[in-house]
């Protein structure tokens, strides 16, 4: 019956649909993991504003959909069905670039993107309450106009499990029993989470596992403080239904260097 319905609205000059309602529908869904974007020397975690946006292109014509994490979470709670065609786009640890660079490109394809915030780099911006000028990530300022765009989901990234903390993102500790690991990595994500909602109306929905470290003990402690979503470093198309996990969603590091269909070719986005 779906194969009837596309081939009929195809057929009669109607146009690919961009949603399908069905309760028993699976979406295949890439999600690109992108970091900083600024015209330098490319690498693991970096590439060009011009490479940035040729990859936006190659999306658009190969009619994928930017979509959010949110959109996601109303699907399998709602069964709000997604385009045909998603993708996630989304920018690590929030650094100032993305603003300068990214962010104009993300505004000229009116793309959903997802940037996810780590508190610390973004409270070292600041100095005695004044806005610092050098900042590297950033600021409250521009994450707030960033997310009443309505073109930027804005998820947390922790409050500082992505630095010299000496634990690894959210990975438990030997010999760290589950009270010890609950209290503290809970107190580092609601640290961030009460700051983005009181000083910019922002309650994130989902966790962005810094370096993708976690343990099998993480999905519990944040499900319980009411997030719905995790994204992950491993590699691999995402399986999306009513009934999938939305803890452990994959994502393919967009490093510099390859051409658009060189990169999303190689992991079936054509």
């Amino acid at each position: 019956m779906l194969f009837i319905v596309l081939f009929s609205v195809t057929f009669f000059g109607v146009g690919r649909p961009k949603e399908i309602d069905s309760p028993n529908l699976e979406y295949d869904l890439p999600i690109i993991m992108y970091h900083a974007t600024y015209k330098g020397k490319p690498g693991k975690y970096n590439l060009s504003p011009d490479q940035l946006e040729k990859d936006f292109i190659y999306i658009l014509e190969c009619g994928y959909t930017p979509i959010f994490v949110k959109d996601v979470i109303e699907f399998t709670e709602k069964n709000k069905p997604l385009p045909v065609k998603p993708i996630m786009i989304t920018f690590d640890d929030a650094y100032t670039n993305n603003y300068l660079f990214a962010w104009p490109i993300i505004k000229k394809y009116n793309f959903k993107c997802v940037m996810s915030v780590v508190g610390k780099f973004t409270d070292d911006n600041y100095r005695d309450g004044k806005l610092c000028p050098a900042g590297s990530h950033l600021t409250y300022e521009e994450i707030g106009e960033l997310h009443k765009s309505g073109l930027v989901e804005i998820q947390n990234h922790t409050y500082n499990c992505h630095g010299k903390s000496g634990r690894t993102g959210l990975a438990k500790r030997k010999r760290e029993s589950f009270e010890e690991y609950q209290k503290i990595i809970s107190q580092d994500l609601m640290l961030l989470q009460n700051k983005l909602k009181n000083k910019l109306n922002i309650t994130c929905t989902a966790v962005t596992y810094p370096f993708g470290s976690y343990s099998k003990e993480t999905e519990a402690v944040i499900q319980k403080l009411g997030f719905k979503a995790a994204l992950t470093c491993s590699e691999g198309i995402n399986k999306i239904s009513k009934d999938t996990n939305l803890f452990y969603l994959k994502r393919y590091n967009r490093r510099g260097g390859k051409s658009a269909k060189d990169f999303f070719s190689k992991i079936g986005v054509e």
